[in-house]
Order: structure tokens, then sequence, then C-alpha cells
């Protein structure tokens, strides 16, 4: 019996994104049955706004894949990009005692490592959070500070897992699992994802996260990020500030009107930085609604779109400061989300963090998505990590059958 799609949405700020697909015999590429984006404006810095505008948005992408998947498979459940303003990490462990004949050392077995790892996935978050995916790290025996990737037959006493339990409010997730099943009657809440975390696993290597690399997911009402290094999550976090306020910034100081005059002043005419930005070049500002022509600075255009992005960023890395965690990124900063297209960003982001910024690239075999890997990396990476947990746990119930099925035929034959 064939599994059917996994469904992932993503619910931003600025725009809503579903994707499905489902695995493809001898290769780890999706092979993608479904895509559809719409605009929405229910979400203001993370949160929901307006139920009624976020639903409509989420049933209009979902009947965009609905219309190509056809009767390829039913949408049964989706998880959900998180995209929330108040994402937070904490470092957790599980421990379980290692079998032993008689002494008080054993060696680590396939059932101690699972009872482990169960043992950590049973771990909830503080009151009034939601429980994100928990993020393994590493294992370690005995209280020794060496970290271990595999302990499987390693000698010890205790078995300690370590990992990242990444948790947000329990009431925006709370009021996202019941727009989920206003805008998709039958289809359920599998889980939430994290967008940075996802993106980061779609567009960068393996080579990347064991040197060190630092994802920040620029969205347009929030800022999420993790930092990668041994391949373990170092850090993570999000702030409810995004594209939008860059865009908001610009209305303010220059009056154009409309938020889709400064949307667009700001795409036109934006810059990260103000090099090569002419001092003596004026813009014309939009007349959409009405008023008087007028003109102004490109290189006051600059100042005010440098001195929000700048500040987003050093928000991030003194978050990271904080943490011990700066300066852990070997491989660079990869910048991910639809806010971050802005020119000059790349240069901005080198100086802000004295490192190299990567051009993020995803290889789906889909053009369409491929052209905007920065804006299409969560979802795209979300899909593939269901999917190989999808196969985990198939691999595992056809791995009990078998014994279920080899214990009956033993007895048969007795």
């Amino acid at each position: 019996m064939n599994n059917p799609p996994v469904l992932i949405i993503d619910v931003g700020t600025s725009h809503v994104a579903a994707m499905a697909g489902r695995s493809r015999d001898g290769s780890d590429r999706p092979e993608l049955l479904g895509f559809g984006v719409c605009q929405s404006a229910g979400m203001r810095k993370g949160r929901i706004s307006n139920p009624e505008i976020a639903a409509d948005a989420i049933e209009n992408a979902l009947e965009k894949v609905r219309a190509q998947i056809g009767r390829n498979g039913m949408l049964r459940s989706a998880n959900v990009i998180a995209s929330f303003g108040d994402v937070r990490a904490e470092n957790v462990s599980a421990d379980v005692t290692i079998e032993s004949d008689g002494s008080s050392i054993g060696t680590v077995s396939a059932r101690e490592k699972q009872q482990a790892r169960d043992a950590l996935f049973k771990l909830t978050p503080p009151d009034g959070r939601w429980a994100l995916p928990i993020f393994t790290n590493h294992w370690t025996i005995d209280g020794k500070p060496d970290a271990i990737k595999e302990p499987l037959d390693r000698d010890g006493a205790v078995l300690t897992i370590h990992g990242k339990l990444l948790h947000m409010p329990f009431d925006h997730g709370d009021m996202l699992a019941r727009l989920l099943a206003e805008a998709g009657p039958g289809i359920e809440l599998e889980n939430y994802r994290f967008s940075a975390l996802d993106a980061m696993n779609a567009a960068t290597t393996q080579q990347h996260r064991e040197d060190g690399v630092l994802c920040i997911d620029f969205g347009g009402g929030t800022t999420s990020w993790c930092l990668s290094r041994h391949d373990s999550l170092v850090a993570a976090g999000s702030i409810p500030v995004g594209g939008d306020h860059v865009t908001n910034d610009l209305l303010m100081a220059f009056n154009v009107g409309s938020t889709s005059a400064a949307e667009t002043l700001k795409r036109t005419h934006g810059s990260a930085v103000l090099d090569g930005v002419p001092r003596d070049e004026r813009v014309r500002l939009s007349t959409e609604l009405g008023g008087t022509e007028r003109t102004a600075p490109a290189y006051a255009i600059a100042q005010v779109v440098n001195a929000r992005l700048d500040e987003t960023l050093r928000i991030i890395k003194a978050r990271l400061e904080a943490e011990g965690a700066l300066f852990k990124f070997g491989a660079g900063v990869l910048m991910c989300g639809r806010a971050s297209r802005m020119r000059g960003l790349d240069k901005l982001v080198s100086r802000v963090f004295d490192a190299p910024c990567i051009e993020p690239r995803i290889e789906t075999g889909y053009s369409g998505i491929d052209r905007d890997a920065a804006g299409n990396a969560a979802i795209w990476g979300a899909l593939q990590s269901c999917l190989r947990e999808q196969r985990v746990r198939e691999k595992n119930r056809k791995g009990l059958f078998d014994r279920f099925v080899g214990l009956f035929e033993s007895e048969d034959s007795q």
C-alpha cells in the first residue's frame, strides 16, 4: 500500500504556500505532486491578525495543490511551517541505563539507543508553549564531556542523548491549527516545522553544517535563524521583525500614500548598503493616490533600508553572542526567505557577521521552484525531511511486522 502524499503548508506574513509530494523509488529527491502560492494579509509580525483572511489564503493555496494532484492521492494531514516571531530553543537530554551482566558496565545496544531517543521525544515544552520537532545533537556516556555521534557498542553505565527542544507560544499554534481545520476540511495538523532549520537542510551541504553555518530566514513579518556546527543544532530563535518593517519605515519616511507604493519603492530603489548609491540621484515617488508629484534622494531611501536591516541583523548577532555561539559558523551565513532578495543584503550580512554570505541553492528538478531558492528553501526542505521521516516509520513498521511473522513461523515449525 502506497503512503499518502506529504503536504507542507508555509503560512507567512505576505504569502502562503502549499506543497505536496511523495518519495521516488530509489531516490532521495521527492516527486512533486502540487505546488501553490498566493498572497496573504492575515498575518502580522508572526501573529494571526485576521483569521478570516488567513484561512482564505490557506484555502486558496490548498486549492491550487488539489487541482494539480488530481487522483495521485488524498491529502490527509499537513505539516505547517511555523513563521512565528517567538520561537525559542533550549537544551534537553534523556538518560537510559545500559544493561549489563551483573557488573556496573554494559555495552550500548540498539534497544537502549532507541529507548533514549523515545525518552527525549516525550519531553514537553514549558507551560503555554507548543513543541516543534526536537533536534538530536549527540550522545555522551557516564556524564563524560566527549560528544559521541554513534554510541552503539560502546561501554558504560548510563547513556545520555542530548538535543534541542524548539517551542513557540501555544495560543499561536492553537489558532493556526483551527484555521487549518477550517480552510482544509479533512486535513489534520500533523506537526509544526521550523522554517530556518528546514531551509538550512535544503540549501546547505553536509560540509557546511560540519564547518558551521548560520541560516537566517528573512520573511515578511518575522526573521528566524538557526546555527549548525558539527552537524548539531547550536542555536535557534526568531524575532517579530521582517521585510514589512522596512516597507513601513519607507511609508512613514516618505509619505508615499500606501503600503503597496512603499513595497514597490523598496523593491525598485531599496539597498541594504550605501555603497554605490549616488548622492545626487533623485527618485520619483508614487502618486497612485493622487497628490503633487514629488521626488526623494535615492541615498535617503537607501539609508532607511540600511538602518532597519542593519538593526535586525545586529539583534540576531547579539542573541548568538549571549549564547556563546557567535563566530561558530566557519562556512558562512545563508540568507533565505522571500524578503532576503534585497539588493546588497549579502554585503551587509558579511559586514555584520564578518563571514561570507552563502547563496541559497536547491536542486528540486523543477525550474520554477529552483529559480527562487531563497523563497522556497524552507518548504522544500520540510518536504524532504517529512518524506525521510515517513520512510523511517515505514521501515520500522515493516521490521516489526517481519519479526511478528517470523515469531509465528517459528511456533508453527515446532
